[in-house]
């Protein structure tokens, strides 16, 4: 999980993307929501296989919603110091919304997989 947020820390760092990439530049939206889905399921994967959630006493989805949140505006704060990238608030919404759906569909996806498996 960690070592993906480092990737997408290094890719907000770029200032100038390869000239192929630029059709994709446009829907970027929806890549913010993909790379923060995948971000959000690994955490997910994490909370629920080390019950981290049961240990510090709160809530999965306020642990989700806590790093979501924390992830997401500090990759948008990164970018202020990048040349030629800017903070856009849309952006910050797409990562919390991406993450939080790959939280929860991984989250739910695990459980009916257990439920599955005990009948």
């Amino acid at each position: 999980m960690f070592f993906y947020y480092g990737v997408i820390f290094f890719l907000s760092s770029l200032s100038r993307f390869h000239p192929a990439l630029d059709p994709l530049i446009h829907h970027d939206k929806i890549i913010h929501f993909m790379e923060f889905g995948i971000l959000g399921a690994l955490l997910s994967r994490a909370v629920l296989w080390n019950d981290w959630h049961r240990i510090l006493k709160i809530r999965w989805w306020l642990f989700g919603l806590f790093f979501s949140t924390f992830a997401a505006a500090s990759d948008e704060f990164h970018q202020l110091h990048i040349p030629r990238r800017e903070i856009d608030m849309l952006d910050w919404m797409a990562d919390l919304t991406g993450s939080m759906t790959g939280y929860i569909l991984y989250w739910r996806i695990s459980f009916l997989v257990k439920k599955r498996k005990l009948v």
